[in-house]
């Protein structure tokens, strides 16, 4: 049996990871302010370098093709939270990709053949 791990906040840390990418994605039916929360969570549980990770994730699955000029903003703002550790550069950075139009031509691109069927006949 796999152990589940709480969040800060003691919400399943696997729900807060989707909660957290739905909410960005998803910006007609999530503001700003749910994915700052999401962050949060995950920041407060001291999942800062998965949060970077998964930031620098999604936005090459989701945003490159029509924001590449974000991925200096990305750099730029996680080399200033590797000196300060503040939550400010986590937040500057979501609220750029939340403002964003997704894309899903690379998600689809890369994930397009892990669904392949295995049944042979």
């Amino acid at each position: 049996m796999e152990t589940i791990q709480l969040s800060y906040l003691l919400y399943n840390i696997d729900e807060v990871k989707y909660s957290f990418m739905l909410s960005l994605l998803f910006q007609r039916e999530h503001l700003l302010a749910e994915c700052l929360f999401w962050a949060y969570e995950l920041y407060k549980s001291k999942q800062t370098a998965f949060l970077w990770n998964f930031i620098t994730k999604i936005y090459y699955d989701f945003y490159y093709i029509k924001g590449a000029s974000v991925e200096k903003q990305i750099d730029i703002e996680y080399n200033a939270w590797i000196k300060s550790g503040d939550f400010k550069h986590i937040a500057k950075t979501v609220k750029e990709l939340h403002k964003q139009v997704p894309d899903m031509t690379i998600f689809q691109y890369l994930y397009a053949n892990t669904n392949t069927n295995t049944n042979a006949n």
